[in-house]
């Protein structure tokens, strides 16, 4: 929709099959800031705790290779 009108939409949802229908950048914001920018598959090796826990549910996240997650969903890691 954006290219054929030329202009940028902003969509808020946690439907991620919406985003990706609809979508071709995401941002996730938490506390003010920005973690994460860009296309989907940024959100997939993103390292932050708080966004794999939102893409995978807590006890998915836990089992993915990379950082250890430590704290709640609300703490953020860089």
């Amino acid at each position: 929709m954006d290219r054929k009108l030329l202009c940028t939409s902003i969509l808020v949802t946690h439907d991620l099959d919406c985003a990706r229908t609809v979508s071709s950048r995401w941002a996730y914001l938490s506390g003010g800031r920005v973690l994460v920018d860009g296309p989907p598959e940024d959100f997939f090796r993103s390292h932050h705790a708080e966004v794999r826990e939102f893409l995978l549910g807590e006890e998915s996240a836990r089992n993915l290779p990379g950082p250890e997650l430590k704290g709640s969903p609300q703490g953020v890691q860089t």
